[in-house]
């Protein structure tokens, strides 16, 4: 039995020896396991007197994560500042006294928001006064792509505050907003800022901008505000706005053109100035829905009026010696152009020249009057109401419609005189009449010039007691005994003399 037992182990063994020899073994194939994704999410704390915030980027340009600004308890000693992120909801409530500066980081697709719309007694925005906000990217990080900062609500500034928005020209440094005692810093990880606080009876928006970009005004329509772009090559060159009674922009970089397609006003906004201080600097009113005003302290500087609804100023850079050149008309390609979108009153002053170009006017005929300060008549503007007033200019150029025209050109008063060149221009092929006016005080320097030989002119000069001579290459002099001589340059004209 014994035998037995030891021969059966035996088998056993050497049977489960062999067994494990010859199995082929499987071997675990190796993976790698994806860890989930995690955002760092938005967060606001203190330290001393800062509050830092950052905001966790939002998903995409359709989902923008938006980080909101507002005051509780505003009536109290104590108010304080909620932060609320829209994804995440209040990330904290701070005492608004105890806060100097707040720090605010973005990472892209991220929009901060300061909304005043609870009211503020102790402070028209929810901070404390000289308080500094700085809109900024992480340490070290670009911050991302379409971040933009929004400052708005429903509570109106006091009359008496300015607000002043200054674009940096270049990423180096930040872009700044100063409004009641308040010092916004915005860095180049914002691109656009929008600020629709309301600013009480004669609140002005400064806005300045010097960097060598163009810079443009445009409509945007549905939202009833306007937008400036192309202020500077830093954070917030895009600003729109909203609820402002003035905005004032000043352009201080030289050969920078600035347009003006405002056709309507926003609401509680009066007027627009734009004042330029680089040589070579345009500026182009497409639009005016309020009173426009353009400075051109520039030299070499041309300032375009192509349409207004809304009466439009313009200053040149000299009173002494201008280089400013002022148009007034729309192009419409082939050297033509028309004055019709000119709906209200313009003013030019100071200007080395001011060319009014209707001469691709085909639809209506033109009774336009010429005096030593104005410009009007039916036919020729967009609304026959509107007079053109000029003083200081040089040289007025004035070029009429292709129909048979009739101008006027007299002194507004007896003891008037002119004190620019004047020259009227046709290039139609119907006749043209030009009525002249003069006296002893007029001093008056005409070119009348016709560019076609297909149609006649005709100059009638009245001139009591004046002495006509006819120079030899058909110019005419008008002299007064003690007084100024007048002279009338023409080419191919048919002149008639009235001496009485």
């Amino acid at each position: 039995m014994r035998r037995f037992l030891n021969n059966l182990f035996r088998t056993i063994l050497t049977t489960s020896k062999a067994s494990e020899r010859n199995h082929s073994t499987r071997r675990a194939r190796l993976q790698l396991h994806g860890l989930e994704d995690r955002m760092v999410l938005s967060s606001a704390a203190t330290v001393g007197n800062i509050l830092s915030i950052g905001v966790s980027a939002g998903v995409s340009p359709a989902q923008i994560r938006t980080l909101t600004l507002t005051e509780l308890n505003a009536a109290s000693k104590n108010p304080l500042i909620k932060v609320s992120d829209s994804v995440q909801g209040v990330l904290g409530q701070f005492p608004i006294n105890q806060i100097a500066t707040y720090e605010i980081a973005v990472n892209g697709n991220d929009n901060v928001t300061i909304n005043d719309s609870q009211g503020f007694p102790t402070a028209p925005l929810p901070f404390a006064n000289g308080s500094n906000i700085i809109l900024i990217s992480p340490q070290g990080a670009a911050g991302g792509t379409n971040n933009s900062f929004t400052l708005d609500g429903n509570v109106p500034l006091p009359s008496s505050i300015l607000e002043t928005y200054t674009a940096s020209p270049t990423s180096a440094a930040a872009s700044t907003l100063a409004v009641d005692g308040l010092n916004f810093r915005i860095s180049s990880a914002i691109s656009a800022v929008t600020d629709t606080i309301p600013l009480q009876g004669g609140g002005v928006l400064v806005v300045n901008a010097s960097g060598s970009q163009n810079v443009t005004l445009t409509p945007q329509i549905l939202a009833d505000t306007q937008t400036l772009s192309g202020l500077g090559g830093g954070g917030g060159s895009t600003l729109t706005y909203a609820n402002k009674n003035f905005i004032k922009l000043n352009e201080s970089a030289p050969s920078v053109t600035v347009t003006v397609n405002a056709p309507f006003a926003t609401i509680l906004e009066e007027g627009i100035s734009v004042n330029t201080s680089g040589v070579g600097d345009d500026v182009v009113v497409a639009a005016a829905g309020v009173v426009t005003s353009v400075v051109t302290k520039g030299s070499g500087s041309e300032v375009l009026v192509q349409s207004n609804a809304a009466q439009v100023n313009v200053e040149g850079d000299s009173s002494t010696n201008p280089t400013t050149t002022v148009v007034i008309g729309k192009s419409l390609g082939n050297n033509t152009d028309v004055t019709s979108g000119i709906q209200a009153n313009v003013l030019v002053i100071d200007a080395k020249t001011l060319d009014v170009a209707n001469n691709g006017n085909d639809s209506t005929q033109e009774k336009v009057t010429v005096t030593q300060q104005s410009i009007s008549g039916t036919g020729f503007f967009g609304n026959s109401s509107v007079v053109v007033n000029y003083g200081g200019v040089g040289v007025v150029n004035i070029s009429g419609g292709q129909l048979a025209n009739t101008y006027t050109v007299e002194a507004s008063s007896l003891n008037a005189s002119f004190g620019s060149q004047i020259n009227l221009n046709d290039d139609s092929d119907k006749f043209f009449a030009v009525n002249v006016d003069v006296d002893a005080r007029s001093g008056l320097d005409l070119d009348v010039i016709k560019r076609t030989l297909q149609a006649t002119g005709e100059i009638n000069i009245n001139a009591p007691a004046g002495k006509f001579t006819n120079q030899s290459d058909g110019d005419i002099l008008v002299s007064f005994a003690g007084g100024l001589t007048s002279q009338i340059d023409n080419d191919g004209f048919t002149v008639s003399e009235e001496h009485s």
